[in-house]
């Protein structure tokens, strides 16, 4: 919610009225003002078709860790680019390969990550 409202994240946990864990009903109750056409729901993408979604949306990357238990992560994709909140990732990655690389090597224990669904952004 801070990188696509270009705010700081204090002010996007005020906005929210939360800090942490956001479902998809929280991301859409307060985009909504700012991108009136996101979609109310995700978006499935088929793990044969994953790099088939809008040019502007937010992805929900999910995967299972070595413990078996299952993980979530939001980022967004500006055509053909991905940003990721997390402070490790720093500059937008353009490759997907890329991305995924540094994604398993800053996530130790992290496996079979995936783009699981979509918010499309309007």
């Amino acid at each position: 919610v801070a990188m696509l409202l270009g705010i700081s994240v204090l002010e996007a946990e005020k906005l929210m009225k939360k800090k942490g864990y956001t479902c998809t009903k929280d991301l859409v109750e307060v985009l909504r003002d700012h991108f009136p056409g996101i979609s109310d729901k995700l978006i499935r993408i088929s793990p044969r078709n994953e790099e088939s979604f809008p040019d502007l949306c937010v992805l929900k990357l999910c995967w299972k860790s070595i413990d078996e238990e299952n993980g979530a992560h939001w980022v967004i994709y500006n055509n053909g680019s991905i940003y990721d909140p997390d402070p490790g990732m720093g500059k937008p990655i353009d490759d997907l390969s890329i991305y995924w690389y540094m994604f398993e090597k800053l996530c130790p224990g992290i496996e079979k990550v995936r783009i699981s669904s979509y918010l499309r952004l309007e």
